[in-house]
């Protein structure tokens, strides 16, 4: 298979209010933009993400509900700068800037429809979780 790109779609109940959320806190910018649709990119890195209606013709009745059990994780390189600034612009923050023995320094935020945003910055792992990661050589 030759993949020529990959990006999520997110369904929801307010496309407009999931797109404004994404531009405003991560900087995505609108590509392509009708009532159903958006698909928005960052403009610095090949990151996509696309949000569409619940209410879409085109998906099957079963899956006509807003995204759940969805984490977003976005890698910055400076995670407390990045709370502190989605702080000061009223972001619902939902789990407390920390480190992680697993090498992040994160925090969540709830997102559109009530996706789970995560926010992480790589630092150092300990000991225990060093071993688990594999070069990108193997």
């Amino acid at each position: 298979m030759s993949l020529t790109g990959f990006f999520p779609v997110l369904l929801s109940r307010n496309v407009q209010h999931a797109q404004a959320f994404f531009e405003r806190c991560f900087g995505m910018a609108t590509r392509f933009e009708c009532d159903w649709y958006v698909h928005l990119a960052h403009p610095t890195m090949a990151f996509e993400v696309a949000v569409m209606t619940t209410a879409h013709e085109s998906l099957p009745p079963f899956a006509q509900t807003p995204a759940s059990g969805v984490l977003l994780s976005f890698e910055v390189s400076d995670a407390t700068a990045e709370h502190a600034r989605l702080a000061s612009i009223g972001v619902e923050l939902v789990h407390g800037l920390r480190d992680e023995a697993w090498g992040q320094r994160h925090f969540m935020l709830r997102g559109p429809d009530g996706v789970l945003v995560d926010v992480i910055e790589r630092i150092a792992p300990s000991p225990a979780y060093e071993a688990a990661y594999r070069s990108a050589e193997s």
